[in-house]
């Protein structure tokens, strides 16, 4: 186990993410902190790994209270993927803590949190949610909000005129059009009128439509 957290500061990245999966696999509580200070990389990759790791010992054992403190730390690359995690396990406490960070001054972190309320499976995230599509400058945090409505119910149509779009067009100068005329249903409303839903990739970096919306949470602690 020492072993395994001294490679976790090794050089050489693919030891260090190796590493990274070996802690999860081992099923040690011991492994919890030095999973959690290894979510501080700047590197994908290890960050990842690390979240990874975090999630099967989360199932094992109670690690909310941990995930939770991380939140508050100054490095943002801690609080995002403490986040996702923390959405990815579901545990009501985490709830508040999660919708607090929607006012995150990092648009990541605010993505993250708008991605994690959608996984929660809590109709109090709507109202939440649904206010930062209106008071979020940030396009790629409105792009989460559309995709954790969808995600809890909620049906979210865009004006007819935006009913077809080509899926190779430029989002980068089309998203902002498009989220400006969103129009948010009650969950009672007509399936039929979910025209199309924008989603950014893993890294946020490139702007698709999907039709219908596919489902791909295996990166977000990126």
């Amino acid at each position: 186990m020492q072993g395994l957290i001294r490679q976790l500061n090794a050089l050489n990245l693919k030891v260090r993410v190796e590493a990274a999966r070996s802690l999860g696999r081992s099923g040690s509580r011991d492994a919890v902190k030095p999973l959690l200070n290894a979510q501080s990389s700047s590197n994908d990759e290890l960050r990842q790994a690390a979240s990874d790791s975090l999630l099967l010992l989360g199932a094992k054992f109670d690690i909310i209270p941990d995930v939770m403190a991380r939140v508050a730390l100054p490095n943002f690359y801690s609080r995002k993927a403490a986040i996702w995690v923390l959405g990815r396990l579901g545990d009501r406490r985490a709830f508040e803590i999660v919708c607090s960070a929607l006012r995150d001054k990092e648009a990541m972190v605010r993505r993250a949190a708008a991605y994690a309320l959608g996984r929660f499976a809590n109709s109090e995230a709507i109202p939440v949610l649904s206010a930062v599509v209106n008071n979020d400058a940030d396009e790629s945090v409105k792009a989460a909000v559309v995709d954790s409505l969808h995600a809890l119910g909620v049906v979210v149509r865009p004006l007819p005129s935006l009913a077809v779009i080509s899926s190779n067009i430029d989002m980068r100068n089309a998203l902002p059009s498009f989220l400006s005329t969103l129009k948010v249903n009650t969950p009672k409303s007509d399936p039929s009128q979910l025209e199309a839903l924008a989603k950014f990739d893993s890294l946020g970096d490139k702007k698709r439509l999907l039709h219908p919306p596919k489902k791909d949470y295996g990166m977000l602690a990126r």
